[in-house]
């Protein structure tokens, strides 16, 4: 049987010895968590993080000093961060309707694309990003919040054990309007 999480703890076997380096480009609150995550996995190093507001970078690297890593270098224009050449991938957490035009730079700039949730706005929007794929060869991973958080872990983890019996049917989730 297929199973999403052994296949992703599998994946990442091939990159023990090599860090990844990340830029990071919308410095909110969802971006600033999403680092602050990022910054305790072993062999992630965020060397860029960009924002059109600048008065979000105090805070932001304020979770660099804490984790006593080095620091990222900052940007107010994302043209500047995809220009860089050691950057393999890119976190996209700015608001909704940047997310698909960055994602399509981003895969343009030959970096892999992960997009905060929400991703498309539209079918349109979606077969940009498979235009852009099929054009680049880059793929873009939705970045569904809520799939391997530690309460999904322990619910996976409990299912496995036995600790429901037979689980025939499980449903949950959560909407945001995205006008």
């Amino acid at each position: 049987m297929y199973n999403r999480i052994k296949f992703t703890l599998e994946g990442g076997k091939t990159m023990e010895n090599h860090d990844v380096k990340l830029g990071v480009i919308g410095l909110g609150g969802r971006g600033r968590g999403l680092i602050r995550t990022m910054l305790n996995i072993k062999g992630i190093q965020i060397v860029a993080v960009c924002d059109t507001n600048p008065d979000f970078f105090e805070q932001t690297l304020s979770s660099f000093e804490a984790a006593q890593v080095q620091k990222p270098d900052t940007y107010v224009d994302y043209r500047e961060l995809l220009a860089r050449n050691d950057i393999q991938g890119v976190v996209i957490a700015t608001n909704w309707i940047t997310h698909i035009p960055l994602a399509i730079a981003t895969m343009k700039a030959g970096k892999y694309a992960g997009v905060e949730v929400g991703g498309a706005a539209s079918t349109e929007e979606c077969w940009q990003l498979i235009r852009t794929y099929e054009e680049t060869g880059i793929p873009c991973m939705m970045l569904e919040n809520c799939c391997y958080g530690k309460y999904e872990m322990m619910m996976y983890h409990m299912i496995k054990q036995g600790l429901f019996g037979e689980v025939v049917h499980c449903e949950c989730g959560y909407g945001h309007d995205i006008r």
